[in-house]
């Protein structure tokens, strides 16, 4: 079995690692207002919603950081 030489992470991965992550293993991220959230940004995986907020003058590399923010939260309150 041949083993693949591991990639260098992207300027994006490196910018935001636990979005990376997220979406590398399976999770995805929602940009865009949601009516049912009421959030601009939204971070989930298989058992559902990580982290969600937001707002409407947010740029998008603020929405991004806060998505990375959130992520990290998440996995430090649940031992990830």
């Amino acid at each position: 079995m041949s083993r693949r030489k591991k990639e260098p992470l992207s300027p994006l991965a490196q910018t935001y690692p636990n979005v990376a992550d997220l979406v590398r293993g399976g999770g995805y991220i929602e940009l865009g207002w949601d009516y049912n959230t009421r959030t601009y940004a939204r971070a989930l995986d298989e058992g559902g919603m990580l982290w969600s907020g937001g707002k409407a003058d947010m740029t998008l590399e603020e929405l991004l950081e806060a998505l990375d923010e959130g992520i990290a939260q998440f996995n430090e309150e649940v031992g990830r």
